[in-house]
């Protein structure tokens, strides 16, 4: 209460006083006002370019430190288990979440949350399953997958987009490429898309399922990159970075407390919501039950310009439209790094610009696309995804997991024969 009494005084004597300012008294304060202002904004852009500059460096210092890892995972050659096994991988891979990162290791140390890239890389008459992730992870990598696939072979290997130059397009090969996110942006981002649980064209998440052995929602990717010529190639990849289950439950019931104040007024009514709206409810509840990451699916068609098939770039983006449920959610291109050429000024500028762009974001597997000094200085700042989509487990295995035998994959690398353990009963030679 004291301090408010003096401001109060302050104030009234300041007023009281004006009346006895002078014109020189007056043009004075003018210019102290003017003069504070333009400091203000000075020292304002300072400590923002300091503090980028500070951040882009630790960060970047911490990252240079991390030993990253690519794994191949060979398909069990009878593999009938359902995307909910990919589920419990992803879950298991949740593991590698901090649970927050303390002040101090983020201001002075540069660290970030871990994130790891479940991919598909595919050439002709070749399919193959790749994960890449820093080497301290590798045990919570690999537990994770044999843990659901006892069956499967995971060995080391090299990263597979050294075998295409570092910079494209160039004179010799093109490229095209999306990120996707969900359609429903904020908290909308609280509603799923269709997953492997409910599939079923036409029908509402919660009234169909589907048959695993017969229907794979991945089998349309699988098919366009199966028919890949000689010098054309599609990648696949999902960066997924674990985000606050807390906060994700927060943002849901957010979510769910404006659809149902919408109609009444009132949270605690219900009876005029439609039953889309109802959909909504459950299933943004059912989206907050499970385990969330903060991803990025994003792929790329490169080619020999002398083979290059546009169509097949669309292809792939097409594969993914069956995840769409109207008054849910659905995937869709960034319109940010969507390599279509834009309608207005610079057109074939920016156009290679997101070719140029989408190509060293997927071969340096960078979960932010571009550092923050690279914002100050480049001429393009939307080349670059703000706020990636927040995707459930149950989400990202319907968009990435192994083949089911039944659906058939023409070129999928595939273990050899199924493991076994020998008979206990087996005789041995003395």
């Amino acid at each position: 209460m004291v301090i408010i009494e003096n401001a109060v005084k302050f104030i009234t004597n300041f007023l009281l006083n004006l009346s006895h300012f002078t014109e020189a008294s007056y043009w004075l304060l003018i210019e102290t006002i003017i003069l504070g202002g333009v400091l203000l904004i000075i020292f304002t852009l300072f400590y923002r370019f300091f503090k980028i500059w500070w951040m882009d460096s630790i960060i970047g210092d911490y990252l240079g430190k991390l030993t990253w890892m690519d794994v191949e995972i060979k398909v069990p050659r009878e593999n009938i288990k359902s995307p909910k096994s990919m589920e419990q991988v992803f879950a298991s891979i949740y593991g590698i979440y901090s649970f927050g990162l303390k002040p101090e290791e983020i201001v002075l140390e540069g660290k970030v949350e871990d994130w790891i890239s479940a991919e598909i890389a595919a050439s002709h008459n070749l399919i193959r399953f790749i994960f890449h992730f820093p080497v301290k992870d590798k045990n919570i990598v690999q537990s994770a997958i044999y843990g659901q696939y006892p069956d499967a072979e995971i060995t080391e290997t090299d990263d597979y987009t050294k075998v295409l130059p570092p910079d494209l397009p160039n004179g010799e090969y093109d490229v095209y490429g999306a990120d996707m996110i969900l359609g429903k942006k904020g908290i909308s981002n609280a509603l799923p898309m269709r997953t492997y649980t409910d599939f079923s064209g036409g029908a509402t998440i919660s009234r169909f399922r589907f048959d695993v052995e017969k229907i794979d929602p991945i089998a349309g990717l699988l098919e366009v990159m199966a028919n890949l010529k000689e010098g054309e190639y599609i990648w696949y990849q999902i960066l997924m970075r674990p985000f606050d289950s807390g906060s994700f439950k927060k943002m849901a019931a957010d979510y769910i407390k404006k659809v149902m104040t919408k109609k009444t007024g009132d949270p605690k009514e219900n009876k005029d919501l439609t039953s889309e709206e109802i959909e909504q409810i459950r299933a943004a509840n059912a989206k907050a039950s499970k385990l969330v990451f903060q991803a990025i699916p994003r792929f790329v068609y490169v080619a020999r310009k002398d083979v290059m098939d546009k169509g097949k770039f669309y292809a792939v983006n097409s594969t993914f439209q069956i995840f769409t449920v109207g008054h849910l959610n659905f995937m869709r291109p960034s319109p940010v790094t969507f390599t279509k050429k834009p309608r207005f000024l610079f057109k074939d500028r920016t156009l290679l610009m997101k070719k140029k762009s989408i190509y060293r974001h997927f071969v340096n597997r960078k979960f932010d696309l571009r550092t923050p000094l690279e914002q100050l200085y480049t001429p393009y700042f939307k080349d670059r995804v703000l706020d990636p989509s927040l995707w459930s487990v149950e989400e990202l295995a319907t968009i990435y997991h192994f083949p089911v035998t039944d659906v058939g994959a023409p070129g999928v690398v595939k273990t050899e024969a199924v493991k076994a353990e020998p008979p206990a009963n087996l005789p041995i030679e003395s």
